[in-house]
């Protein structure tokens, strides 16, 4: 049920980002009619005595569409503004923090950009989130958008199937993992 209501409000959502964008509101409708979901359980626990420089998770933008966490009762979740100061994103009853990712600013030609955020629990409790990946169908060409290019703004990164784009992420960033079950 939850997932299923996730679903429908990425799908909610997606029109928006259309319209945003100049677009008519169905522009990602076939990329999103069977998108690609992903349900996480992250714990982050209580951690006493933070130094500068260490996190619950490191400064990182996710990889995909969109990234939607639900209110959570435990703080600690930055976002860095376009000045590079750190926010910290304040808990709104009943209201969803939503991240662009990756695929999104690739998609848009860097209009909107990837949210850049991190984790660094400071509370003496446990930190639980749940961030639910909103992203294309695997087999969706992403190009930048005909809004987002022009003469004079050239698309900044050449067409990818989302399926390519995700094993590419993977090898980047998950290589010590293959390393470490060979040995």
């Amino acid at each position: 049920a939850y997932m299923d209501r996730m679903k429908a409000l990425g799908q909610g959502l997606a029109p928006v980002y259309a319209r945003a964008l100049g677009l008519v509101p169905d522009y990602f409708g076939q990329a999103f009619a069977t998108p690609n979901l992903i349900l996480r359980l992250t714990h982050y626990p209580a951690v006493e005595g933070f130094e500068e420089g260490e996190f619950s998770i490191a400064p990182h933008t996710d990889s995909g569409f969109l990234t939607m966490l639900p209110p959570n009762p435990v703080d600690g979740l930055s976002v860095r503004l376009p000045d590079g100061t750190w926010f910290d994103v304040p808990q709104v009853p009943g209201a969803f923090t939503v991240n662009s990712g990756d695929m999104l600013a690739r998609w848009t030609n860097e209009v909107f950009l990837s949210t850049p955020h991190r984790v660094r629990n400071l509370s003496p409790a446990a930190r639980y989130a749940i961030p639910f990946f909103f992203d294309p169908h695997p087999d969706t060409m992403i190009e930048a958008l005909p809004s987002c290019t022009g003469p004079d703004r050239p698309a900044k990164h050449p067409p990818i199937l989302f399926d390519d784009y995700i094993i590419w992420f993977a090898r980047k960033n998950y290589v010590h993992q293959k390393k470490d079950a060979a040995a």
